[in-house]
């Protein structure tokens, strides 16, 4: 096993079944589009933070690569139907932005 985070087990606050309702396991990873899938330029593309920040952020590709990540698996249930167990996912997390761009707690 990896280094990952494990929220599998989360489906235990919701009841005691993995699989939800109406829902197949699958094996695969099916990867469905209904309009295809857009060009990736990483010359042009840009992610910003903006709103309910105490500063604003805009990163490139090659910035936004640098900034620490977290891998995580859990079970990923798609609204056409199908569930796939102890997907992992890569990436940089919600808290991690949160905190650089010093998010405002304007509704506690």
């Amino acid at each position: 096993m990896s280094d990952a985070t494990d929220v599998t087990d989360l489906y235990r606050e919701f009841g005691d079944e993995r699989l939800p309702p109406g829902q197949r396991e699958t094996t695969a990873f099916p990867v469905l589009s209904k309009s295809g899938t857009p060009e990736f330029d990483p010359e042009t593309w840009e992610f910003t933070v903006t709103g309910a920040v105490e500063d604003d952020l805009s990163f490139s590709w090659e910035e936004f690569r640098t900034l620490p990540t977290a891998t995580q698996r859990q079970d990923f249930h798609c609204v056409t139907g199908w569930s796939k167990f102890d997907c992992e996912f890569t990436g940089v997390s919600f808290p991690e932005l949160a905190e650089r761009a010093g998010v405002c707690l304007l509704y506690t």
